[in-house]
């Protein structure tokens, strides 16, 4: 079914899912939108786009981050997911206008509850604006 589409954007709330996803978008070399949410937190970040890295790249402790607790626990604030989804909608046109300043081999976090915002270079530990 990716097989039609340019990208793909992950919009669910499963994380078999997203790793199904990532695996299917690495094997055709498709870009890959992620966004993810909980409580007053969001990450957003692009994988797979023109050899930068894959969700599995960013997350490779399947368990670990499973472990963590989900939305389903620990619940979201609505408006996250519509910050979220409008953030990830900002990765698509840039993706598809060939834009600079794409969130590949980064993830940005959000915080509402501090309005704190970072952008994290992929295999490093130190934020930067």
């Amino acid at each position: 079914m990716i097989g039609q589409y340019d990208l793909v954007v992950d919009c669910s709330d499963n994380i078999d899912i997203r790793y199904i996803i990532d695996h299917t978008t690495v094997a055709q070399q498709k870009p890959f939108v992620y966004g993810g949410i909980r409580r007053f937190e969001g990450q957003v970040a692009v994988f797979n786009y023109k050899g930068s890295p894959s969700f599995t790249d960013a997350f490779p402790d399947k368990e670990r981050f499973t472990a963590q607790q989900d939305c389903a626990t620990a619940g979201i604030v609505g408006y996250t997911a519509g910050l979220v989804a409008c953030l990830q909608v900002n990765e698509v046109m840039k993706c598809v206008l060939q834009l600079p300043g794409m969130l590949a081999g980064e993830i940005l976090t959000v915080d509402l509850q501090t309005m704190v915002m970072r952008r994290w270079r992929l295999g490093s530990t130190d934020a930067y604006h």
